[in-house]
């Protein structure tokens, strides 16, 4: 799909809203989750809203998405979860260095669902067919919605760049979360990208497989944006898996309640 194409070569402002979300615990509401991206980089930063979660004080955790790499700060309100001087969980998607840092199951899958990124190369990898739907003009804009189904295997297969790393670990997992409710054939997700008149995809509607993010709805703007580059140092960062022992979840940290 061309237009996901040219918006992969972009920087672009994003807001993604996620709707039906369980993956946080109990939720009343939708998630915000604001964000900047620089995607030819493979680079984005994205701040997670949970003030909504039923039982629990209003949150705010921070992401960092890198092309082999998520970092997670996990920032409930009241002090800190990690050890002293730690801020940030780590997942490694090359699989190399230290096996602490190997996301746990299921967790590219969920991590990079919260990435645009994902969704557009997956457009662009993947695409089987796509159905044109409404026109609308705004602010003097035409914008064309399409709806495209996407074959994972064939993404899979084809993914390649920068990104591949961890968006080909996300891909993987959403196939094995397809498979387990769907069926050993089950192969194609459904996106649908609103395109504008210049052929960015302004906005992305996904419901990622076994990610328990609900609907996620990404509205893109503000192309062209300076975003810069900043990583945790070393001395801030915890492998996901040390902090994280088998059978909890690196999303509820700090809720009081642990189960994945």
């Amino acid at each position: 799909m061309s237009a996901a194409r040219a918006t992969l070569g972009e920087t672009a402002l994003t807001t993604t809203t996620l709707a039906g979300s369980s993956l946080f615990g109990s939720v009343r509401g939708p998630v915000v989750a604001p964000g900047e991206f620089a995607f030819p980089g493979g680079v984005g930063y994205e701040a997670l809203h949970l003030d909504r979660l039923v039982g629990q004080l209003p949150r705010t955790d921070f992401l960092l998405f890198l092309p082999t790499a998520l970092y997670l700060e996990p920032h409930p309100a009241r002090g800190s979860v990690l050890p002293a001087g730690k801020l940030w969980l780590h997942a490694s998607f090359t699989g190399n260095g230290d096996p602490r840092a190997a996301p746990p199951p299921g967790f590219a899958g969920e991590a990079e669902a919260l990435n645009p990124a994902l969704p557009l190369s997956e457009l662009v990898w993947g695409t089987k067919t796509v159905t044109p739907g409404r026109r609308r003009v705004l602010d003097h804009v035409p914008y064309t919605e399409y709806v495209a189904t996407v074959d994972l295997e064939r993404a899979l297969a084809a993914a390649s760049g920068k990104t591949a790393p961890a968006l080909r670990a996300a891909i993987q997992d959403q196939i094995a979360a397809l498979r387990s409710s769907r069926g050993a054939g089950a192969r194609t997700i459904q996106i649908r990208a609103w395109v504008d008149g210049p052929g960015h995809v302004t906005r992305l509607q996904t419901s990622p497989p076994g990610a328990r993010l609900g609907t996620a709805t990404t509205m893109l703007g503000n192309f062209g944006v300076k975003v810069p580059r900043s990583v945790p140092a070393a001395s801030e960062v915890l492998p996901v898996r040390s902090a994280t022992p088998r059978g909890t979840s690196p999303w509820t940290i700090g809720n009081g309640s642990q189960s994945s």
